[in-house]
């Protein structure tokens, strides 16, 4: 096409939009789309045609583009609040299994790790869909704390060093939070870390299990965990 990878300037949209203005579309009231096939079968023939044609689509035509600050800040807007149902999980859980990784085995090179880390600045703190105002960077120097730290130590020692859930000792342990600690933080406004000290709750021991790494990750087992461990 002779448009094909050329920008349109504001003034040549207008002029295109003048031009469209009044004009019936061609799908108008005719079934087409998903809708249309919803519920009826393709012949293997129309699924090999469409099996070859998609195969020559190229899969990474968004490889070095440069998304603007305005696409990123519509995509966290149009993502925050979204929940996956039970069977979507299950769905893509199921979709997963058995899948080998190209990369597995391989080790990254320094430069490439230097590449990744930049490329991940790009799209964290602000910039990420997710963010919440800084909610990890308060949960971190929390976690990195003596209070914190003292408040681990009272849990294992109550629990005499020893998994509650299988009842292993001399391993890797970790103090659990019965209720979750970004729950704590986001059901008692916690802001800052003064809010946090402050906060009678997140320094409830009772609130804590010691459990190993193992019997830890069954209880958490979609999250990627980032937690300290003490070895005994």
């Amino acid at each position: 096409m002779a448009l094909k990878g050329k920008k349109l300037t504001s003034e040549h949209k207008k002029k295109l939009s003048e031009v469209h203005k009044g004009q019936v579309p061609w799908n108008k009231g005719k079934k087409t789309g998903i809708g249309y096939w919803k519920g009826k079968k393709r012949s293997e023939e129309a699924k090999k045609k469409m099996s070859e044609a998609q195969k020559k689509i190229d899969k990474y035509w968004m490889r070095g583009r440069i998304v603007t600050k305005e696409t990123r800040e519509k995509i966290r807007q149009s993502l925050l609040g979204r929940k996956q149902s039970e069977e979507t999980k299950k769905k893509r859980s199921l979709a997963l299994k058995g899948r080998s990784t190209s990369r597995k085995g391989i080790k990254h090179t320094k430069e490439a790790k230097i590449k990744m880390r930049r490329i991940a600045k790009r799209y964290s703190g602000k910039n990420h869909y997710c963010w919440k105002g800084g909610v990890s960077t308060l949960a971190v120097k929390i976690r990195k704390s003596c209070y914190y730290k003292d408040w681990r130590e009272a849990v294992f020692e109550r629990d005499n060093y020893t998994c509650q859930d299988c009842g292993i000792s001399n391993t890797y342990l970790i103090a659990h939070h019965e209720k979750e600690f970004s729950k704590i933080l986001e059901d008692n406004n916690i802001k800052n870390f003064k809010d946090a000290l402050a906060c009678d709750e997140l320094w409830d021991i009772n609130n804590g299990k010691t459990v190993c790494e193992k019997c830890h990750k069954k209880r958490h087992p979609k999250v990627n965990l980032l937690c300290q461990k003490i070895k005994l």
